[in-house]
């Protein structure tokens, strides 16, 4: 039961599989890698040359994340701009909060806990990063009993954070290896294209009536992908209007190629975790090797920024519609014929007419929020809310209680490892806790 949750643990990988894999950085990873290093070390600079409080901890931490999040020079000011607003927002939240209670910890601490609630619902439903309820949190609850101290912590976080966000994000966008939304775009799409043409060459080394090996190293799904690449096609758009034109087609495209990517995944999976085990057939061997010739055409295509066009040769439908064909494999085939068709439309296509979005009529005598419709919409988004600020209101009891120190880690830590399934808040809180122990054994070291 241990090793299967330590696989579940690692998406369904053996542990040293997961490893390789997690150590074995693509460019993308490398770059941000390099940024991290780069902006800890000036940021270990600044703290020791200036002695600033214990907060820079936190500044540290900023080090880390924003780079993660951070991959081009849009993002970069359009997160400076963002979370530049809600740090002011949480300082000043938390300043009003402490004149208003002052020692009063009775008062203060459910209605602190109140606020985290609207803070958390108002994050999930805009999208945005839970930088706000993290600090306000982190300062409210800091010390209950002596609000003086709780004010100098509120000042030093809105000068030492804000300039971290401001220092980090200029770095990234002018100084430290800054990419367009446009190179990243590509880059993201040539490193999907390479990982799927892997994992079809992984399945031709495959003997035609072979059983899965228990060895055999399962594909990983990418988590997010699709929706982060669109998010960069919209930056580079942002960046050059004209790309506009072909909106259509890019999505179209990104979309197939996430779905080949994933439906081999799926297939090397169900194929190699079936019960009884099934033998790959030699007609699927040939489909797979099918789709390997058109994936290559499509690399081609895309290097060659749309000058090397293939001529389309589909296959018989007899070797399409043999008895025991995977169902999964014939929707792949077609998929990656719709990708070149999308690609062809990317670099060849007419120009689509851009679709005015749909404006809603939300106009009425109340506030949206305030109507039962809204709330019934919203519940899984609040009941997550909910679930978070119960679980700070409980770290911060057990901290006060046990005269344990300081709570704002414990509410920065409680705030980041949740997440809306209870597997999800498990595997993270597991691997916070092994990068602490980790953390705290290389710095004994």
């Amino acid at each position: 039961m241990f090793s299967k949750l330590i696989e579940n643990l690692c998406y369904g990988m053996r542990p040293s599989d997961f490893l390789q894999q997690e150590l074995t950085l693509n460019p993308i990873q490398k770059r941000t890698a390099q940024r991290i290093f780069v902006i800890m070390m000036l940021f270990a600079v600044i703290a020791v040359s200036t002695r600033l409080p214990g907060l820079r901890v936190t500044a540290f931490f900023l080090a880390i994340l924003l780079p993660q999040m951070i991959l081009t020079s849009r993002m970069a000011l359009d997160v400076m701009k963002l979370l530049s607003q809600l740090m002011i927002v949480s300082v000043a939240t938390s300043l009003a909060t402490l004149v208003l209670w002052q020692d009063q910890g009775w008062f203060r601490y459910p209605f602190a806990i109140g606020l985290i609630v609207l803070m958390m619902f108002h994050a999930r439903k805009s999208r945005l990063p839970n930088i706000l309820p993290i600090f306000f949190g982190s300062l409210v609850l800091y010390n209950t009993s002596n609000p003086i101290v709780a004010v100098d912590n509120a000042l030093w976080t809105l000068l030492i954070m804000t300039g971290a966000i401001v220092v980090t994000a200029a770095l990234i966008a002018y100084v430290l290896w800054p990419r367009s939304s446009l190179e990243l775009l590509r880059e993201r799409v040539r490193l999907r294209l390479h990982e799927t043409g892997t994992l079809l060459e992984g399945l031709m080394q495959l003997a035609p009536g072979s059983l899965p090996d228990t060895r055999l190293q399962k594909a990983r799904h990418t988590a997010g992908w699709t929706a982060d690449t669109l998010k960069h096609l919209d930056d580079a758009i942002r960046d050059q209007p004209a790309f506009a034109e072909r909106k259509g087609y890019w999505v179209e495209a990104v979309m197939e190629l996430d779905n080949l990517a994933s439906g081999l995944t799926d297939f090397q999976r169900l194929w190699a975790d079936a019960e009884p085990a099934k033998p790959i057939m030699a007609e699927e061997l040939a489909l797979i090797r099918a789709i390997q010739h058109r994936l290559n055409a499509v690399n081609a295509l895309f290097e060659s920024h749309g000058e090397a066009i293939p001529t389309s040769t589909p296959l018989p439908p007899d070797e399409l519609d043999h008895p025991g064909m995977s169902p999964l494999l014939i929707r792949l085939y077609l998929a990656v014929d719709r990708l070149m068709d999308s690609l062809i439309g990317v670099y060849h296509g007419d120009p689509l007419p851009l679709e005015a979005p749909i404006q809603e009529d939300t106009a009425g005598i109340y506030p949206l929020w305030l109507s039962n419709a809204y709330w019934n919409e919203n519940r899984p988004i609040l009941l997550w809310s909910l679930k978070v600020a119960i679980a700070c209101a409980i770290v911060t009891l057990l901290v006060v209680s046990m005269n344990a120190g300081e709570v704002d880690t414990a509410i920065l830590t409680t705030i980041i490892v949740a997440d809306t399934t209870l597997g999800a808040d498990v595997r993270k809180s597991i691997m916070r806790l092994v990068g602490a122990l980790l953390g705290a054994l290389l710095g004994y070291l």
